[in-house]
């Protein structure tokens, strides 16, 4: 009798678990897409998509009906079906070993991938590598960096800004001493000046004879020429880029930041397998 209550508790935790994935795999199957053909054909694709998040969980450390949630998280972002219970596991991955969760990951990575799209080149696995490398060589994590990136993600790309720039700029920035909330607040507020500067910004401009702006010169290239022709004026720097984020931004990218920021670049050119490591590691 000692163990026999035991045993009844399992079990009935277990058929409660089994319940709950039932319940969260037939949510992902109510959206568009996940299912087609006759009933039996649904029904064995619910079974199939259920196998795949239980050898899922297995191998991320993480309970399926996250993973399930997840999928449905993935697939609402505009993940192919197909693709999704991997983008769910792979974000299970990265959240175990920067501090989050799979769909705070699924909610970063998607903002990344809908950005840039064939342009962050490598697909899921990059964005994640690219994501964790950020972690390691900044003061930043995964998940706070899911969490806020896409309030640059819509703006870099107009620019010409590749993903690799933007989260080495992050990376640089929290890595000497401010947020990533700072971090991001000032990148965006640099990349709106840019957009759409104001009258006293373009007038600036003229004056310091900026010909070109950062789409024509690149990231690198525009942070080298604003610290060149500004010698790190904060008056003229403030005129250029209005908020005192923006201006804390490009004065540190231009100058204290700035060999921080290349030497992270250049790692993200070789992030391959930084997720799989740092989630062996953890």
């Amino acid at each position: 009798k000692v163990l026999t209550l035991p045993i009844v508790g399992m079990g009935t935790a277990s058929v409660k678990y089994g319940m709950e994935l039932e319940d969260a795999v037939y949510e992902v199957a109510t959206l568009p897409g996940v299912l087609s053909g006759t009933q039996e054909q649904r029904q064995q694709q619910i079974r199939d998509l259920t196998d795949e998040l239980i050898d899922a969980s297995n191998d991320a450390h993480t309970a399926a009906t996250e993973l399930a949630s997840a999928t449905y998280d993935a697939i609402s972002a505009g993940v192919a079906p197909e693709d999704a219970a991997y983008w769910a596991e792979r974000a299970a991955m990265a959240g175990k070993a920067g501090r989050s969760d799979a769909s705070t990951v699924i909610n970063g990575a998607s903002s990344i991938y809908n950005a840039w799209g064939a342009k962050a080149s490598g697909g899921l696995d990059h964005i994640l590598d690219s994501m964790i490398t950020a972690q390691n060589l900044g003061k930043t994590t995964v998940g706070e960096l899911s969490s806020q990136i896409g309030q640059v993600s819509g703006l870099a790309p107009q620019l010409s800004l590749s993903m690799e720039e933007v989260l080495s700029s992050v990376a640089a920035l929290t890595a000497g001493g401010l947020s990533t909330s700072s971090a991001i607040t000032g990148l965006r507020g640099v990349l709106s000046a840019v957009i759409k500067p104001t009258s006293e910004a373009a007038e600036m401009a003229k004056e310091l004879g900026i010909a070109a702006g950062l789409k024509a010169k690149g990231f690198t290239g525009f942070l080298a020429e604003i610290a060149s022709v500004t010698e790190g004026d904060s008056e003229k720097l403030g005129k250029l880029f209005g908020s005192v984020e923006g201006l804390n931004a490009v004065m540190m990218l231009g100058t204290t930041a700035a060999d921080k920021y290349h030497s992270i670049l250049a790692e993200m050119t070789s992030a391959s397998g930084t997720l799989d490591a740092a989630f062996e590691t953890r």
